[in-house]
């Protein structure tokens, strides 16, 4: 009974584990496993495309970095 249950929760931790990972992976993947998911006209994408349309968050992030880096220069 205790076997079972420690296999049970291994499993739950090991789904959750890769649950993260994929999450974390899903942001970029390469353009091979892209064409794979959504077929052959995505193949012509650049290496490393973004597989949704581009976080809102990151442009904001690219904003200010660039201003930063202005700021520098000025």
């Amino acid at each position: 009974m205790a076997a079972a249950r420690r296999a049970d929760t291994r499993r739950i931790v090991a789904l959750q584990s890769l649950r993260s990972f994929r999450s974390s992976r899903a942001v970029r993947a390469s353009s091979e496993r892209v064409a794979r998911i959504r077929g052959p006209a995505t193949r012509r994408l650049p290496r490393d495309a973004p597989l949704r349309p581009q976080h809102p968050q990151w442009r904001t992030l690219a904003r200010t970095v660039r201003s930063r880096m202005r700021r520098r220069i000025d």
